[in-house]
């Protein structure tokens, strides 16, 4: 998996506010129509924090985990945490963050392996973090870790890319544009044997006389549904609803994004 070391800190000014605002409302959505039972809620792959200070600062108590230390530290700056909060710590899973302004705690760790001292009742794993896994063996052991962290009668909130985006969107397609004093080139390409798409993302950064150009590779994994559905069931998982990500109506052929929401047997 790419660590996002360098992308960490233009991350949030590539984010489609729409996008944003929709992975938002839909994770909203299914809170109210399948309640946690209680207030406690890990963010896999949390990223930069967008969803788990959402969620903070609805009252709840929240872990985001994510592989990549610079987007925690970026999480850590935007929780109030301060900028340094995070050279004091390298923290590992399981150890205490610095007093924050809203309760969120964020901590490296692997979402394919990963424990926490205290159960939750809601796990969220969103941006089509799931499809950075490489085969299913990775995908079951992150839902028996997954699994592993949920209270009885706990959820668990996910979207992925479909294989159709992947296969249609992501074969063989170049996108460059600009973002202030940044300058993108995203190279997608897909292969149909291995079902993985690939994305080589270069950015060229400008300013004060100087520039950075780099180039981060970014892989994601196509998973079919009814896999993605026999292999929540193996880890003690079931699936509550598979919905289109922008309408919440069945999934097509042709939808472009899919949200999960499953449950752990009580």
């Amino acid at each position: 998996m790419n660590d996002y070391s360098r992308f960490a800190r233009f991350y949030d000014e590539f984010i489609d506010e729409q996008f944003q605002a929709r992975l938002l409302e839909v994770l909203d959505h299914y809170c109210r129509r399948f309640p946690p039972p209680g207030r406690r809620m890990l963010d896999l792959a949390c990223g930069t924090g967008t969803v788990a200070l959402h969620f903070a600062k609805q009252g709840w108590q929240v872990t985001g985990i994510d592989l990549s230390e610079a987007m925690l530290e970026k999480a850590r700056e935007k929780a109030g945490q301060g900028a340094g909060a995070g050279e004091k710590a390298g923290r590992r899973a399981g150890e205490k963050a610095d007093e924050p302004d809203v309760s969120a705690e964020f901590i490296h760790g692997d979402m394919r392996s990963f424990a926490l001292h205290s159960p939750v009742d809601l796990v969220t794993c969103n941006s089509d973090s799931i499809n950075h896994l490489q085969d299913e063996y990775e995908l079951a052991t992150t839902f028996k870790a997954v699994a592993g962290v949920l209270v009885p009668g706990g959820v668990f909130i996910f979207d992925i890319n479909t294989p159709y985006t992947l296969r249609t969107k992501w074969s063989d397609n170049t996108i460059t544009g600009r973002r202030g004093l940044i300058s993108y080139r995203w190279h997608h390409g897909y292969d149909v044997d291995e079902k993985m798409g690939v994305l080589d993302a270069t950015f060229k950064v400008g300013g004060n006389g100087q520039s950075l150009t780099f180039t981060e590779r970014f892989y994601e994994r196509a998973f079919e549904v009814d896999r993605v559905e026999a292999v929540l069931r193996g880890a003690g998982l079931d699936l509550l609803e598979a919905v289109d990500f922008f309408n919440l109506m069945p999934l097509v052929e042709t939808s472009v994004r899919a949200t999960f929401v499953a449950g752990k047997l009580k």
